[in-house]
């Protein structure tokens, strides 16, 4: 069973039976797909604080469920839109990694992207504020689970070295693969602009 609603994130705790007593989808079935989105301006990572749970209060990259016939680079760019009024063309999104949380049947596909820094306008309730931070101001200690046993370093290699590393994991196994691969690379010479959401 699901821990939280895939279509309106009511948590299952709180349901009765194996629908949704709040919009009525399904609890049962296959691991829900999510993204992940690391987005990048002059050297630092974007963060939101989560307004709801799981992981309420806690730092993480946007992002969230992949909708019925959406792409998962459509999903993380609209999660990053819906989250901080950032806008980025799916087309320049690069896979990074997965992650797989078994404990909450979830599967999370990882895409990074650079762009230029631009204010951000978290989405109050879901989003308790959003902010650019450099590997120096990290916040260890209060960023979310599957984040908590990843060094700031592994998430910052691709600013500090211009090299993407591949990350793996699985509950809290943590597999990375480091590449050749260049940042620039997969985006050739496209285009990522930020710009505030209309």
């Amino acid at each position: 069973m699901h821990q939280f609603c895939s279509r309106c994130g009511t948590p299952a705790k709180d349901q009765a039976g194996n629908l949704c007593g709040q919009c009525g989808a399904s609890l049962l079935g296959c691991p829900d797909v999510l993204t992940l989105l690391g987005v990048f301006a002059n050297d630092k990572l974007l963060l939101i604080k989560r307004g709801q749970e799981p992981y309420q209060g806690k730092w993480a990259v946007p992002g969230g469920y992949v909708e019925p016939y959406e792409s998962a680079e459509a999903a993380a760019a609209r999660e990053l839109r819906e989250e901080t009024g950032l806008v980025v063309d799916p087309k320049v999104l690069f896979n990074s990694g997965i992650i797989s949380l078994t404990f909450l049947n979830q599967i999370h596909l990882i895409y990074i992207a650079e762009v230029e820094e631009a204010a951000l306008h978290p989405a109050f309730p879901e989003v308790l504020d959003a902010k650019w931070f450099s590997c120096e101001d990290y916040p260890r200690g209060q960023v979310w689970g599957p984040f908590a046993k990843l060094k700031p370093e592994t998430l910052f290699r691709p600013t500090t070295s211009r090299r993407i590393a591949l990350l793996s994991q699985t509950d809290d196994v943590v597999r990375r693969v480091e590449t050749n691969l260049e940042l620039a690379s997969p985006w050739g010479n496209a285009e990522t602009f930020a710009s505030r959401s209309r």
